[in-house]
C-alpha cells in the first residue's frame, strides 16, 4: 500500500485485526454447531461497538460463511451499507488490489487516505 502513498503510520493507526477462527489447522474439525468460545464472543461484541462508527468498514479476506454466523444481523447491516469488503479467493488473505477487486482495494486506499 506504500506505493500508493500510503505511510505505515497511516494503515497502522486505522486497522484493526480481528481473528474470528480460534485455532487453524489442518487436521482439525470445527467446533461443534452453536459452540462459540470466548474470544469469539469477545470479537462479536467488539465488532457490534465498532459498526456502530459509521466510517469504520470491514475487510474479510477468507472465511465469510464463519463471518455470517458469528455477526448474524450485525454482518446483514454492514453489507447493507456497504461497509464489508470481502476477498475473492477464501484460501488467500493477502489485502491486494487482484485479491480485492479494483473498487474495494480503492475504497479501503481512499478510507485510509480520509
Amino acid at each position: 500500500m506504500e506505493k500508493e502513498g500510503l505511510t505505515s503510520e497511516q494503515i497502522f493507526s486505522n486497522v484493526a485485526l480481528i481473528q474470528n477462527v480460534p485455532y487453524a489447522s489442518v487436521k482439525a474439525k470445527d467446533l461443534p454447531k452453536g459452540c462459540i468460545l470466548p474470544s469469539q464472543m469477545f470479537a462479536k461484541k467488539m465488532i457490534r461497538y465498532i459498526a456502530d462508527y459509521k466510517d469504520a468498514i470491514f475487510v474479510v479476506p477468507r472465511a465469510v460463511k464463519k463471518w455470517k454466523t458469528l455477526l448474524g444481523s450485525t454482518w446483514t447491516r454492514l453489507e447493507e451499507e456497504g461497509r464489508i469488503v470481502i476477498g475473492r479467493n477464501p484460501l488467500n488473505q493477502h489485502l491486494t488490489e487482484k485479491n480485492l477487486g479494483t473498487e474495494n482495494y480503492q475504497k479501503i486506499i481512499n478510507h485510509l487516505k480520509g
